[in-house]
This record gives structure tokens, sequence and C-alpha cells, in this order.
């Protein structure tokens, strides 16, 4: 009779063991995709960012010629870098703090002046001019080269 203990004894050790295996195998293979899809994301995450300041970098507007009137807002604006500037976001602030945006769809070569006319409701406080950049099927609002305007006087 004391062989047959030893023996279940000695068979239901080896199946903890096997699986105990098996759970560490399981769980280290869950744990390295995890982290591998968490290192792919993460890499993408600061490829973009990069790209974004790197973009950013390369372009600028200059506000010029800023007036306006009882309905519209106008002015020349002027890409003053190197890439090409394919929509600006026009953002007004009337007198009464209330804010409004505009996008507009404005191509700007390097170095080429537009003239854009905003329309309005209120006297205009301040106007933001942020541009708007298209690089392989991406949207890049470069928010770091917001061109802000204040005492914006009458036509």
């Amino acid at each position: 009779m004391p062989r047959k203990r030893l023996c279940k004894k000695g068979i239901s050790l080896w199946v903890s063991w096997v699986l105990v295996m098996m759970l560490a195998v399981i769980l280290g293979t869950f744990y390295f995709g995890w982290m591998r899809d968490y290192a792919v994301e993460t890499v993408d995450d600061v490829q973009e960012r990069s790209d974004y300041i790197t973009v950013c970098e390369s372009s600028g507007i200059w506000v010029k010629n800023i007036c306006q009137n009882t309905q519209t807002l106008n002015m020349n604006i002027t890409n003053s870098n190197d890439l090409k500037i394919d929509e600006v976001i026009v953002r007004t602030i009337n007198v009464y703090g209330d804010p409004t945006t505009d996008i507009r769809n404005v191509t700007l070569i390097p170095g080429e002046t537009k003239n854009i006319e905003v329309l309005k409701q209120e006297i205009t406080k301040q106007m933001e001019i942020i541009p708007i950049i298209h690089k392989d099927s991406r949207r890049i609002i470069c928010s770091s080269r917001t061109v802000t305007m204040t005492g914006i006087g009458f036509c």
C-alpha cells in the first residue's frame, strides 16, 4: 500500500509543476504582447510629436494691414517660412469677450501674400491666426506659430 501513495504523490507533484509552468508561460506571453504593443504605440506617438515640432518650426505667417469695418475683418497674410500653408484658423474675440472661430482654406506657398476677409458681428478686440499644414494625410495645427493681434483699427 505505501508504494501506491508515493506514486500518486509523485504524479500530483509533477502535474502541479507543469500547471505552474504553463501559467508562467501564459502570463509571460500576455505581458510580452502588452509591452510590445505599448512600446510600438509610444514610439509612434513620439514620432508624430517630433514630426509636428519639425513641421511647425518650418512654418510661419505674418499679418499686415489689418483693419475692420462694420461687417468684415480685412488683413494681408504672408507665408514667412519654408513650408506651404494649407489652411488658417482665424479666432476673433469681440469687445464683450465672446470668441468666434473660422477656418479658411487659404493655400500660401513660401513668400506669398493673400488678402483675407473674415465676416464678423461686433467690434473685434483681439484676433489670433494659427497656420495649418497638411502632411502625409495628416492635418497639423501649429499652435506654437500663433500670431496674436490686438488694437485692431477701422478701415
